[in-house]
């Protein structure tokens, strides 16, 4: 009897692949961050990315970082991966116990109006592909972290063995080995990312839009 695969990639890192594909869809120039949300079953129950609200128009709208004014830059508008994957599940009650699987280029964590949105939403594991626990110019960590402890909430970095708020490993779970396994799904999604390039630049130069 044939034996099945070995090198099959595991549910966290296949969801991380997920918010992984969303973040491509994000628009900021600095920033592009996805996130997908599961239940206790592997099914998906929503995703989102960061961006501008529902309706607005991106071209418009400034993507400065820095401004003299802080109305002139993106900041005040941006609705970020989490806050939009929440907001996109159409039945809220079944966040609940969920698991949110997060994607940033930067590795950063949930900022702290997105944990607070996190914990009322009753979403109990945040998995990120990696993760930045220094604090930054625009973001400060530590009251996120203060949420979680406090809410239950439990951070996991696949890209590292560390757990942040010391949770330790997921039982039977070896992190180094899904690190490399994203890391072999991310050099996929990048040549499908080039493919898909070709493609577009092949329809444009034959005005075929099929």
């Amino acid at each position: 009897m044939r034996e099945k695969r070995q090198d099959y990639i595991d549910w966290d890192t296949t969801f991380l692949g997920v918010a992984a594909v969303m973040a491509l869809r994000s628009k900021d120039p600095d920033t592009q961050n996805g996130a997908c949300v599961v239940d206790g079953d592997h099914r998906v129950l929503s995703v989102g990315y960061n961006g501008l609200p529902r309706g607005m128009c991106d071209s418009v709208f400034s993507w400065d970082r820095q401004a003299p004014k802080r109305c002139d830059t993106k900041y005040p508008y941006m609705v970020h991966a989490e806050e939009n994957a929440i907001d996109n599940c159409l039945r809220r009650e079944r966040l609940h116990g969920a698991t949110m699987y997060l994607y940033s280029a930067k590795g950063y964590p949930p900022c702290n109006e997105c944990a607070k949105d996190i914990v009322n939403a009753g979403i109990s594991r945040v998995v990120c592909a990696s993760l930045l626990v220094e604090n930054t110019d625009e973001y400060d960590w530590t009251p996120t972290m203060r949420m979680f402890a406090s809410g239950g909430v439990r951070i996991v970095a696949v890209g590292s063995p560390v757990l942040i708020l010391g949770f330790g490993a997921s039982p039977g779970r070896q992190p180094a080995r899904g690190s490399q396994m994203f890391e072999r799904l991310s050099s996929e999604l990048s040549r499908i990312a080039a493919m898909t390039r070709v493609i577009e630049e092949e329809q444009c130069q034959t005005g075929s839009t099929t």
